[in-house]
């Protein structure tokens, strides 16, 4: 017995080394001090399930969305319906008994998807809208447009392809360059969390979606749109404290944006003039090439520049 109970107590002692060590730990590179990491509540699962189940009604996608179950147009039939065998929610395309598209979304919410008609491309016939959600507090829309084109409907946009769809950033179309066919932006998920960083906090760099009447698809473009993402991004970095978090959240904040926007070396520019005045270094430019390097978001823009992009 005494061996037992003396057993216990080193158990314990080494416990309690184990957590003081752990406190007194450096968050290390990269990471933001604990103290200072802006912390986000995790929604319980009726959270979820209501914020997801309840999404289309109570957003803006409702303009677009139909309350039915069922939509008809030139010959096709696009259907909502609930597997309850898979416990997905599915969204098919026929022509008459011909299944042209399924569409499943990634979780089993009966009201994770919905769909409607819009003029996306300027003319007098409509495009097909599908909108599904994973069912996240705010990940995450998955959006595809379709073209019914004579040989059938056409993907025209797959959201899913891209690190886009973030819930409270809905897909809104609007005719930014004038030229009578609409346009939408997303917001680049592929930096939230990082360094150490909430949700809230995270950078969110906006791309400009338009439609290519070569490839007769929606891509990620910079020629004509740097103004209209660049309004206004470096407001507020000369008021706030360089060695500061609020000053690198905006800075890094303004840098990717500068990135997706086409003006990588103006944003590593200003990376660097910022990091003079004393900026605590608690992201590498090292790793934030890693995140970018396995953007397919990135790739693209980085790789069509503005004489191969044709319209």
């Amino acid at each position: 017995m005494k061996r037992l109970a003396w057993f216990s107590a080193i158990l314990l002692c080494g416990s309690v080394i184990t957590i003081l060590l752990a406190r007194t730990r450096s968050p290390g590179p990269g990471r933001l001090p604990p103290s200072r990491i802006q912390s986000s509540p995790t929604p319980s699962p009726e959270q979820s399930l209501a914020s997801s189940a309840e999404f289309r009604r109570n957003s803006e996608m409702n303009d677009i969305c139909i309350p039915s179950d069922t939509l008809s147009y030139r010959g096709f039939t696009v259907t909502r319906s609930y597997s309850q065998r898979y416990q997905q929610a599915v969204v098919t395309i026929k022509n008459g008994k011909r299944l042209i598209a399924r569409q499943n979304a990634p979780n089993g919410l009966p009201q994770s998807s919905c769909f409607g008609l819009y003029p996306v491309l300027g003319t007098k016939d409509k495009q097909l809208l599908v909108v599904q959600t994973s069912g996240g507090a705010h990940c995450c829309f998955h959006y595809r447009i379709y073209d019914f084109t004579r040989s059938g409907p056409r993907m025209i946009f797959d959201g899913g392809k891209y690190p886009v769809g973030d819930g409270f950033d809905e897909l809104k179309f609007q005719d930014i360059d004038g030229d009578g066919v609409m346009e939408f932006t997303q917001r680049v998920l592929t930096f939230d969390y990082c360094c150490g960083l909430a949700y809230s906090a995270s950078p969110q760099p906006t791309v400009v979606f338009k439609y290519n009447r070569r490839t007769r698809r929606f891509f990620p473009v910079t020629t004509g749109f740097q103004s209209f993402l660049l309004k206004g991004i470096e407001d507020g970095l000369d008021k706030t404290d360089p060695t500061g978090v609020d000053h690198w959240v905006r800075l890094f904040h303004a840098v990717t944006q500068y990135i997706y926007a086409g003006r990588e070396q103006r944003g590593w520019k200003l990376f660097d003039n910022e990091s003079k005045r004393g900026l605590p270094d608690f992201s590498s430019k090292s790793e934030i090439k890693t995140l970018l390097a396995k953007d397919p978001l990135y790739r693209i823009i980085h790789r069509h520049s503005i004489r191969r992009y044709r319209r």
